[in-house]
């Protein structure tokens, strides 16, 4: 099985994703937040919302810190392939899909929820999952990784979620696709947790049963025709 990643696409449909579509052929796109453009991009977050809408494959989504949880259920409803994760689970051939929506950040990301108020919820979502088949969809990366090392805007710094690393290191799901960091897009491992940063940039995971998943990036510009790159994450022993 194939999915589509994205997130952080901020008011810009990568030009190619069609394309990707097409010669990935995923069973559906996870997306992992972020869709209104900031104040200095181009693009608007109706270019976004209508272009998820309107690929051959269903759309999953979680909000991220510059979506409205609330527009995302509406879309929900409005159209048939999007569909609004929050802290829902859906099962896709076999894997289990589980969006998160709270997050324990930092400042001066988010105002810091409580930790122990997040973990748990993130636990209760993640009830009578098999880790195996557990795919998690979150807008911030788990916090102490090499894709949640913030470099831009004068930071240099981890600047990931406290409480979904600690569910990671408790519960081992097979995957978690984030995005949030852009600079610090890529892979890392917490445990055999497979973590993928797939902020502004295109990526597809094949997964098959008993195996390690395996990360196509189609990297920025990847719209603009850059090739994909396929490396394999190293299982740790």
């Amino acid at each position: 099985m194939k999915l589509l990643c994205g997130s952080d696409f901020h008011g810009t449909m990568p030009k190619k994703i069609k394309e990707v579509i097409s010669k990935e052929k995923p069973v559906a796109m996870l997306y992992a937040g972020d869709m209104p453009p900031h104040p200095w991009d181009d693009g608007t977050l109706e270019d976004v919302t209508e272009g998820l809408a309107s690929l051959e494959v269903p759309v999953y989504a979680v909000a991220g810190n510059m979506d409205d949880p609330e527009y995302l259920k509406l879309l929900d409803i409005s159209n048939p392939s999007f569909n609004y994760l929050g802290m829902q689970k859906v099962e896709i051939d076999g894997f289990t899909l589980v969006g998160f929506t709270d997050y324990s950040m930092p400042l001066p990301f988010a105002f810091k929820n409580l930790m122990t108020e997040v973990f748990e919820k993130f636990e209760n979502a993640l009830k009578g999952c098999d880790p195996m088949k557990t795919i998690i969809v979150n807008h911030v990366p788990p916090k102490d990784t090499k894709v949640d090392f913030a470099t831009a805007w004068g930071f240099d710094e981890h600047a990931g979620d406290d409480a979904l690393r600690a569910v990671i290191e408790k519960f081992q799901p097979l995957l978690v696709v984030c995005g949030h960091i852009h600079e610090a897009k890529g892979t890392d491992k917490i445990g055999r947790t497979l973590i993928l940063n797939t902020a502004t940039t295109l990526s597809v995971v094949e997964l098959e049963a008993g195996t390690e998943p395996t990360i196509t990036f189609y990297d920025e510009p990847a719209a603009d025709g850059a090739k994909g790159r396929k490396k394999q994450a190293k299982k740790k022993q």
